[in-house]
């Protein structure tokens, strides 16, 4: 008859209806406190394409453990063939791909009357920074932790901890 109930710890959510035929519910966001239930909730399935792909590398070969980030709450993980699927969908998608090593790249897709299978190449992350940390004197400093943030949205930030030994 299409009822659920689920168990929830208190906090924020959100809450969709998947299936293998349709696209997904829209995406309700609720504030559970404890002991509370929200009840009345309606997720109301839609038409939609199959989305699919595969990412590969620049040279062609398959990457398997892509994370395949869709926004919504939806992350998916490319098999051992690069393969994603993320069943039925509807409208306009924008998908990023990130892998260890490779550069993170955003897809905008349009989903109209037919399924998409999308072939999407990433590339190997090459770049590095180098450098030195010093204090306001302009001594070497040891044992600090380094972090970056990049700025275009995709990549995730990154911090590293470096012991080194104080040369001159």
């Amino acid at each position: 008859d299409g009822k659920f109930v689920v168990e929830l710890l208190p906090g924020n959510h959100a809450i969709w209806a998947i299936d293998g035929e349709h696209a997904a519910s829209a995406v309700e966001r609720f504030d559970l406190a404890s002991g509370d239930v929200v009840a009345g909730v309606r997720l109301r399935l839609r038409e939609g394409v199959r989305l699919s792909g595969v990412a590969r590398s620049g040279n062609g070969q398959p990457i398997a453990g892509v994370q395949v980030d869709f926004g919504d709450g939806m992350v998916l993980t490319t098999d051992e063939r690069g393969v994603f699927d993320a069943g039925f969908r509807r409208g306009d998608q924008r998908l990023i791909f990130r892998a260890p090593g490779m550069i993170p790249r955003a897809v905008d897709v349009q989903l109209r009357d037919k399924p998409l299978d999308l072939d999407v190449e990433l590339e190997p992350a090459r770049g590095r920074f180098e450098g030195r940390v010093v204090d306001g004197n302009g001594q070497p400093v040891a044992d600090v932790e380094v972090e970056l943030h990049p700025l275009d949205g995709l990549s995730p930030s990154r911090s590293e901890e470096h012991t080194s030994e104080l040369q001159s």
